[in-house]
């Protein structure tokens, strides 16, 4: 148990400094001097302030005080007093300050990696010559320009502003709404301020550049309330025109400093101090970031209470975290929703939305500001200062993060607009189960494009053809494209979702002697042969194991049913034709399968691929074959009365989704591999689903080709799952409520007990990544 001295210091919660006369270590040194000085503390009592070392020396800390950074964007100040808390509950440290700071006015800017590189090789530069030459670079005026920073999510370059457009989007949360709450914002915090409730703030002098004259600022002077019509008129700020994310409804960037000091009740009693609040417990989630990265409050909350055996009712105060007005009210609505409750939380039910008249009551980022180092401990402090102020027990504080504080924002095609306005879509339908119609879907078939000044018939009919497919078509001769019936959203989805290309088919001639080409790779190239080994090695070891625990397991060595489902045309596509020579390298070099219990079924087949598929001894087949059944709801289900193995070579999402669904449970998923390529969503409608499969996402294990010149099939990439991982997951992950459909569809465990099934990856398509590197072949 940990007691809290509370006090929150603003250097500078303002705007922004005019002039660049104030530096982050001055900042810091104001907010942790003080805490120092209102506290009554001596400096040789304080052990670890967690702020930059510089900050605390020019605050008159002893020199014998250690001090460290820590960074976590938004929540950076949070993460220095839960560090504090764990040095200090282990007995490292007595008394800790813990703070932040950041001049968001004067954030740094870097040059560009051309002239780094430039001027870290100058430095090594022996030669006159060779620093002319470097010179000589520089004079490039290219080299000069600098890399602006931007507030970005590394693993997306998204900005946190298209997150919160997008999540708004998904939670129907609308742009009055947004702007109401942000009104909110500013009424409460004018309120708090005017009745003197921001007792936590210390005057800052400021030197301007400008103008010589040191200012005072002595109060936070983002607080400034407007009225809704006011707001309305504000352009969207990141998504335009139609986004709901403005400059009224997002905290604006601040420059602010913040600490608080911290100890043990026992120390506190001793030296005589009395404690503010005691800090009990804390946790941490992770979330997608691409789609969830505002959503941490929305799953830390539950887990945090539940923890300590407490509910909503039992909390007096709640303070969270206002970068947006849409990311607050969409996780309120994501922990009132049964339906995010099961789907994402794995909860039977939800856990409860956070009251109004308990939220926030003294402002927050939106009318506060947020500087990204100096927000947690605002957070805390002010939750503190109520608890006293409302006269209530507990209190609760919640906030969101992105995986870093400032990096390159690169500038937004029409393209990638279009991929994050499919994503809201999509998110829209996911969190409203009322509007998702199962088996429908809008087609955007995934290898082709589209584009609004293509031809249109009368009938409907489109031409959707790739870049490298037109180029096909010219090199063929052809001067009118064949065109594709696109089906619109009425439409059922068949289980395959693929569309033919509108290519002619090779000829046998043609189609056998690439067919050796590809078949070479795999069998004379060293980097394929081990790649063989390698996959051929992972069967056998997963066939080993499944044996021990089958009732009436095939006699080792004994041929096994194959199935490959979704192959392609191995007589138009040349990825088709690449795994099709895959998977007979396969049956030649291992007993466990032979060509004449071998069965393909792609209702896309064509004339030309079935002929050539039964000239290498395979069987092509249709569905309810014995070997490959559909369900009532078009799901695919593999039978027990065989022990299979289905290859499934492209592995499109429905594809995935559908053998999923009808086999869904602990008991048949340990005896499920898995073969795929690394599936990425080109639609709303893939997004969906593909839930199910990033759920077991983390179990997957890769095989790839080793790195070769003679011929390039590095983008071929296996990835199966491994059957004691599946064995180890809980049992609520099966539950058959969990469907990722809507919420009248559930998923049907019936499996089999002698079941395996795998994916062949797909590899690279030289018609989309470029031709010349499969010359050979072509």
């Amino acid at each position: 148990m940990l007691s809290v001295k509370t006090v929150r210091h603003n250097g500078l919660f303002a705007k922004f400094v005019r002039g660049f006369s104030v530096q982050s270590n001055t900042t810091g040194r104001e907010s942790t001097r003080r805490t120092l000085a209102r506290s009554g503390v001596k400096d040789i009592e304080v052990k670890t302030p967690n702020v930059a070392r510089e900050a605390a020396l020019c605050a008159g800390y002893s020199d014998k005080t250690p001090a460290n950074t820590v960074s976590m964007a938004c929540i950076s100040s949070n993460q220095a007093i839960t560090d504090c808390m764990g040095s200090i509950a282990q007995g490292n440290t007595g008394v800790a300050v813990a703070g932040g700071v950041d001049l968001m006015s004067d954030v740094p800017i870097r040059y560009n990696r051309k002239m780094r590189s430039a001027m870290l090789s100058f430095g090594k530069a022996k030669t006159t010559l060779r620093k002319l030459s470097l010179a000589s670079q520089m004079l490039n005026p290219s080299v000069w320009v600098p890399e602006l920073p931007a507030v970005a999510e590394f693993s997306t370059n998204e900005s946190m502003g298209h997150s919160a457009d997008r999540l708004a989007a998904a939670f129907e949360v609308s742009r009055k709404e947004q702007d109401d709450y942000a009104y909110r914002s500013h009424l409460l915090a004018k309120k708090a301020s005017d009745e003197g409730k921001l007792i936590d703030l210390m005057p800052f002098k400021v030197r301007d550049i400008q103008e010589p004259v040191v200012k005072a600022s002595l109060f936070d002077n983002g607080i400034r309330p407007s009225d809704s019509a006011t707001m309305a008129k504000l352009r969207p700020a990141f998504v335009k025109p139609h986004g709901t994310i403005t400059a009224a409804n997002a905290s604006f960037l601040t420059d602010g400093a913040s600490a608080c000091l911290l100890t043990t009740a026992e120390r506190a009693k001793a030296l005589g101090w009395k404690p503010k609040a005691y800090l009990r417990d804390y946790v941490y989630v992770a979330q997608d970031p691409k789609d969830q990265l505002l959503l941490g409050p929305a799953y830390a909350i539950p887990r945090l209470l539940e923890r300590n055996k407490l509910q909503i009712s039992d909390i007096d105060v709640f303070e969270l975290h206002e970068a947006f007005a849409g990311q607050v009210l969409a996780n309120l609505r994501a922990m009132d929703s049964d339906f995010f409750a099961r789907n994402f939380m794995g909860r039977t039910s939800k856990f409860g939305s956070i009251p109004m008249e308990k939220l926030n009551l003294w402002g927050g980022s939106l009318s506060l500001g947020h500087p990204f180092g100096a927000t947690g401990v605002r957070l805390v402090t002010t939750a503190a200062n109520r608890l006293h102020a409302e006269k209530g027990q507990l209190a609760l504080i919640a906030s969101c993060a992105a995986g870093v504080r400032l990096l390159i924002w690169r500038s937004v095609d029409n393209g990638k607009i279009l991929r994050r306005t499919l994503y809201s879509e999509y998110f829209r339908h996911l969190f409203s189960p009322t509007r998702m119609q199962p088996g429908t879907a809008v087609l955007r078939p995934s290898i082709h494009i589209i584009n609004d000044d293509d031809e249109e018939d009368e009938q409907g009919w489109k031409c959707a053809l790739s870049k490298g497919m037109r180029r096909r078509l010219r090199r063929a001769g052809l001067t009118s494209p064949p065109r594709i019936r696109l089906r619109d959203q009425t439409t059922p989805l068949r289980p395959l979702q693929r569309t033919l290309i509108a290519l002619p088919d090779d000829t046998p001639e043609a189609l056998q002697k690439k067919f050796s080409i590809a078949l070479d790779y795999f069998e004379r190239s060293c980097s394929g042969r081990q790649f063989v080994t390698a996959v051929l090695t992972q069967l056998d070891n997963v066939f080993t194991s499944l044996r021990l625990g089958i009732p009436q397991p095939p006699e080792p060595g004994a041929p096994i049913f194959c199935l490959c489902l979704g192959l392609g045309n191995p007589a138009v596509d040349r990825s088709s034709l690449r795994q099709l020579a895959f998977l007979t390298t396969l049956v030649k070099h291992t007993a466990l399968f032979k060509p004449s219990k071998t069965y393909f079924y792609d209702p896309l087949l064509r004339q030309t691929s079935r002929e050539f598929i039964r000239r290498l001894g395979f069987r092509v087949s249709g569905i309810n074959n014995g070997i490959l059944c559909s369900n009532t709801e078009g799901k695919y289900v593999l039978p027990q009365s065989h022990f299979t193995l289905a290859f499934l070579p492209h592995c499109p999402p429905a594809l995935a989704d559908s053998l999923l669904a009808a086999n869904w449970s602990s008991h048949s998923l340990q005896r499920l591999v898995f073969y795929s390529c690394s599936l990425a969503p080109k639609s709303e409608a893939d997004a969906r689903l593909l839930v199910r499969l990033n759920r077991l996402r983390g179990l997957l294990t890769s095989i790839k080709p080793a790195c070769t010149t003679e011929q390039d099939f590095e983008g071929m990439r296996i990835e199966c799952f491994n059957p004691d991982g599946l064995a180890c997951l809980p049992a609520s992950l099966w539950d058959p409520t969990l469907s990722t459909q809507s919420s009248d569809t559930t998923l049907r465990p019936l499996l089999p007990d002698v079941l395996t099934t795998a994916c062949v990856s797909t590899f690279l398509d030289p018609l989309q990544t470029g031709e010349e590197t499969f010359s050979s072949i072509s």
